[in-house]
């Protein structure tokens, strides 16, 4: 009664003073203390007393264990559960096996799998996630291939945790292997294999095999659409996107916020202004409340895509706006150039009481950059170091390139001198920018020779150098060409058009 109406503090003094040989009564108390080591010392006084531990007791142990501080008292209950019938609870097992998982023990875990002869499929389905939830995805592809070759049969939720475990290219082929698996299975056209099967091909870079897979399943539903949607959106397909948003939605399914903002951010990758506007009216059509994430996505989108008004259109109308709103805003404009734009954002994010983050100074500095805005930038990067926010490469970086578009070389060259972190060849890249700019070529050569010094593949720093030779009149100083590599066949996208 006690507990039920929220007196634990009269429910503990009772049980302090009651007969306490009911396991029953030691499992409700137990739950009542959530620190681990309070819940500890009732464990071992009920077993002091000769109470026997029943499986409620057992179970609401357990759950209390966080993190790897207590992985001796996880060792001392299996110890104890060991020797004792509850051994046999394939439950009992299956939370020990949890509790070192939450722990991040994987060496206890192991162990203890080993021990256990007769595994479920449960069981299965907790190790597996317990490896990838640590990002151990090659474990859990092992184990997975383990449970095959001893003769489990995998279920559709062992499959979708192997499949989860398949999110890069390099683990492409896993991923078919396990295809194959289930296309001799009952689970062949399973919703929730199709749907695993979706967002790991959408994942390996395979997007025509995500779609066959979800063609392939007999009942799709919301996770089902939701998926392909974000499959195509992870391959910057924002007309596809938009087409399976407006067929989802014909089906009577609503997607989530997350595919939302994915498909959104696939039209601010390509950039088509044209097929994020139709997924805005498409959201709009939809009723939908659309909430600040949506429309932070929605500025982004606005603003990659050259429609600046709109983007303003967006953030003007947002009521709750967070530092990400903000940001946002002031990317758009940094991204056009607008630098006195962008700044009369930041002043009104310091009226309303918002101070900008990391990534808001990294795009204030740009804005600064594009315009030239030497004093400004200085101003902010300042502003940034007296209230705590660690510069970053980034925003070095773009304060590196706000001097060298404003031909401040020397101030530019003692700055990566001076550098408090390691320089990498993207700043020297950025003050050869500003020597091609500025067309300071004594200086450039030395700049050159530090930018490659790195043996960074990219072609940047040989390009800049030679286009400044080559106005020159002068040769190629011994600086060697070998293992630049430029990437060709550059797109423009107009009007729905790839020339």
């Amino acid at each position: 009664m006690y507990i039920q109406c929220g007196a634990f503090e009269d429910a503990s003094v009772l049980f302090a003073y009651s007969s306490r040989g009911c396991a029953a009564t030691w499992a409700k108390i137990m739950g009542l203390h959530i620190h681990p080591f309070s819940a500890l010392q009732l464990f071992n006084q009920m077993c002091t007393e000769g109470v026997i531990p029943v499986k409620p007791v057992v179970i609401s142990f357990i759950s209390s264990f966080s993190d790897s501080l207590y992985v001796p008292e996880v060792k001392r209950l299996q110890a104890r559960v060991q020797y004792s019938d509850l051994w046999s609870d394939v439950v009992i097992r299956t939370a020990l096996i949890g509790a070192y998982s939450i722990c991040n023990h994987f060496d206890a875990l192991k162990q203890l799998f080993g021990c256990i002869s007769e595994r479920d499929t449960v069981l299965w389905v907790v190790i597996i996630r317990a490896y990838l939830q640590a990002g151990r995805n090659e474990d859990a592809l092992q184990l997975f291939h383990q449970m095959t070759m001893e003769g489990a049969l995998p279920n559709e939720f062992v499959y979708a945790c192997a499949l989860a475990g398949c999110n890069r290219s390099s683990e492409l082929r896993h991923g078919q292997e396990i295809h194959c698996h289930i296309s001799r299975s009952e689970f062949r056209s399973d919703s929730v294999t199709c749907n695993a099967l979706v967002t790991m091909y959408g994942k390996c870079g395979k997007l025509e095999d995500a779609i066959f897979a979800f063609n392939d399943s007999d009942d799709q539903d919301k996770v089902s659409w939701n998926a392909v949607v974000g499959a195509c959106a992870h391959h910057d397909q924002g007309k596809a996107a938009s087409s399976y948003l407006w067929q989802m939605q014909e089906r009577g399914f609503l997607p989530n916020d997350l595919t939302l903002m994915s498909a959104l951010d696939a039209c601010a990758n390509q950039p088509a202004l044209a097929d994020g506007k139709r997924l805005h009216a498409l959201l709009t059509g939809m009723g939908l409340k659309i909430n600040v994430n949506v429309s932070n996505a929605l500025i982004n989108m606005y603003g990659r895509s050259g429609s600046i008004l709109q983007a303003r259109w967006v953030f003007d109308g947002i009521l709750d706006r967070n530092i990400i709103t903000w940001t946002s805003m002031v990317a758009a404009y940094a991204f056009h150039g607008l630098a006195d734009d962008a700044l009369d954002v930041v002043s009104i994010m310091f009226q309303e009481g918002i101070f900008p983050n990391s990534i808001t100074f990294v795009n204030i500095l740009t804005a600064c950059g594009h315009c030239g805005l030497v004093m400004k930038g200085y101003e902010y990067f300042g502003l940034m170091r007296n209230n705590h926010v660690i510069p970053t490469i980034e925003h070095y970086n773009c304060l590196l390139d706000l001097l060298a578009r404003a031909g401040l070389l020397d101030e530019g060259e003692m700055l990566l001198k001076l550098l408090p972190i390691e320089s990498t060849v993207a700043l020297w890249t950025a003050l050869l920018g500003g020597c091609r700019i500025h067309f300071d070529v004594e200086r450039a050569d030395f700049v050159a020779s530090k930018a490659l010094h790195f043996e960074s593949h990219e072609s940047g720093p040989y390009v800049l150098l030679h286009n400044m030779w080559t106005v020159a009149s002068q040769g190629p100083q011994g600086v060697s060409c070998k293992g630049a590599q430029d990437v060709p066949c550059t797109e423009i996208h107009y009007s729905d058009l790839c020339y």
